[in-house]
């Protein structure tokens, strides 16, 4: 069985992860120095880096539109998958990204 705990990530991975997140030239730039958008998208990155069974993720889309948003949602879907772990999203509009086959809708 396939350790689902990935203990560390390499370089390679996190420029593909920018890659695919469109912010792979952004990666040099402090954080404080890039756009809301690129900030949430290299926070999704951020959040690969750590050994996880579960992924919590606050409104993960804000400040993305919705083509970056599906972008984010397929790769989110993609690392879980591969991992073999849960993601729990928290949304505060109708987004229809990520869509589980539990939702709790509080």
């Amino acid at each position: 069985m396939k350790n689902r705990l990935v203990r560390t990530i390499d370089k390679e991975l996190i420029f593909d992860y920018a890659k695919r997140l469109q912010i792979a030239e952004q990666l040099d730039k402090k954080a404080g120095l890039m756009s809301y958008g690129q900030q949430q998208r290299l926070a999704i990155i951020r959040s690969f880096a750590q050994p996880f069974e579960w992924l919590l993720l606050d409104e993960p889309f804000s400040h993305l539109d919705k083509e970056t948003s599906g972008i984010a949602s397929e790769l989110i879907h993609s690392v879980c998958k591969e991992r073999n772990a849960g993601v729990i999203v928290t949304k505060l509009n109708e987004e229809t990204f990520l869509e589980g086959s539990t939702q709790i809708i509080l």
